[in-house]
């Protein structure tokens, strides 16, 4: 029962469920764009931050070279941020491009280089995508919404929780995994959001 309920949990709680969430929420209350307006805007940005990544991971499992949805393998994450990275990286440039809000740039340029730091380490060490999708939300609704947010640290620990025990990581890994996050959000907030 413990390990069906974690295995639910890790599912709904994945990056690609979660990062797909928060970039709804970024795009619908944080553009500064009229979005109802600009469906270029949109259709870009949704398919840069939401199809092509969901495309890419469908293509890796179709073809049989991830072993699981989840891509536990270390190794078989690579080729997969290294596709995802160009469109997160061209959801930055559209935000710039379109002189979307301060807030819309900062939320999507934090998530695209969490992203990057993200795959660069995971060339040496395994670190936990669902704690870094997790805090990537969380730190999206708390800069925008303040202590609202709290609400979602609990969900965070029930990720850890479900992780550990379907042994999918390390307590490590999934420090690392909430940790690159934080860095980034909290680094480039005071540049960002003047």
């Amino acid at each position: 029962m413990e390990q069906k309920l974690a295995r639910i949990v890790s599912r709904i709680t994945g990056p690609f469920t979660v990062v797909p969430l928060a970039s709804l929420y970024i795009l619908f209350f944080h553009t500064g764009v009229d979005i109802t307006a600009n469906v270029a805007f949109d259709l870009v940005f949704l398919s840069a931050v939401i199809v092509v990544p969901a495309a890419i991971l469908s293509l890796f499992v179709l073809q049989g070279k991830v072993s699981d949805v989840d891509i536990r393998n270390r190794k078989e994450r690579v080729p997969i941020l290294a596709g995802i990275l160009p469109s997160l990286w061209s959801a930055v440039y559209v935000a710039y491009a379109f002189d979307a809000s301060k807030m819309f740039t900062y939320l999507t340029l934090s998530g695209a280089l969490t992203l990057t730091a993200l795959f660069i380490v995971t060339f040496w060490y395994k670190v936990s995508l669902h704690a870094a999708g997790m805090t990537v939300l969380f730190f999206m609704v708390y800069i925008s919404q303040g202590v609202v947010a709290i609400i979602l640290f609990p969900v965070l620990l029930v990720v850890w929780w479900a992780r550990l025990t379907l042994k999918a990581h390390s307590l490590q890994q999934l420090v690392l995994g909430t940790l690159v996050p934080v860095v980034i959000f909290l680094t480039l907030k005071p540049y960002m959001l003047k």
